[in-house]
């Protein structure tokens, strides 16, 4: 990677590291890893907060909501 411009570097690894695994994704002909490698390649290009938040809506997870508003009260209070 020494001939990579260094300020395309981090960019040019992020595009080859998503090429395989959607290449591995489509190899691999199951839905689970299709899942998986969406939010893999969600992760590369978003936020945590959004893919966490995506999680807790799938999984139906009514405890990272509560610690969600507990963690902004908490960071409302330290502000304010």
């Amino acid at each position: 990677m020494a001939s990579i411009i260094p300020s395309w570097r981090s960019h040019t690894s992020r595009v080859a590291g998503i090429m395989v695994v959607v290449a591995l994704c489509f190899t691999a002909n199951n839905a689970w890893v299709y899942f998986g490698g969406i939010f893999i390649v969600a992760t590369g290009l978003t936020s945590v907060e959004f893919l966490e938040k995506l999680a807790a809506i799938i999984t139906r997870n009514p405890g990272y909501w509560q610690y969600l508003i507990g963690h902004e009260e908490s960071l409302s209070t330290k502000l304010g």
